[in-house]
């Protein structure tokens, strides 16, 4: 006599080691299926690694976005004296990683100009960085 398979119903988390229905999303790390965590699991493993390898995920993201290493990132805070390229004040402390700067970039070259607090950035980018306009603001200013 045959026996009759009945499909799973439900699927183990090899971490966590809990039951989830049949339909949860699992995500495989090892990219072959062998090894599928849950959700949260999965989820867990990146913020753990995340705070492992932060440096690492920083310079990585600088790298990609700027061109940027991490060090070169350091010598410009020390070659800006820790201040703004523009208006010349330290930006608020803040817990980041960019300790309270943005990197200011040519869009259509990439190339790094300098580091700028979150007011200037957000001011010249308003502007479309464009020095013709960022003029007649500064004119605009003065005749009022």
């Amino acid at each position: 006599m045959n026996k009759i398979r009945y499909p799973r119903r439900t699927k183990t988390c090899p971490r966590c080691k809990k039951d989830k229905p049949a339909t949860a999303k699992f995500f495989c790390p090892d990219k072959r299926g062998y090894i599928c965590w849950c959700r949260r699991c999965s989820a867990d493993r990146a913020t753990e690694w995340g705070k492992t390898n932060h440096r690492r995920q920083t310079d990585t993201r600088f790298k990609r976005r700027y061109g940027l290493s991490i060090e070169e990132f350091d010598a410009l805070v020390l070659q800006q004296n820790g201040k703004c390229a523009i208006c010349g004040e330290a930006p608020k402390a803040v817990k980041s990683k960019l300790q309270g700067f943005n990197v200011d970039h040519d869009h259509k070259t990439k190339k790094v100009r300098g580091l700028l607090c979150f007011g200037c950035n957000t001011g010249i980018g308003c502007l479309r960085d464009n020095p013709s306009r960022l003029r007649s603001a500064a004119d605009y200013l003065e005749r009022m």
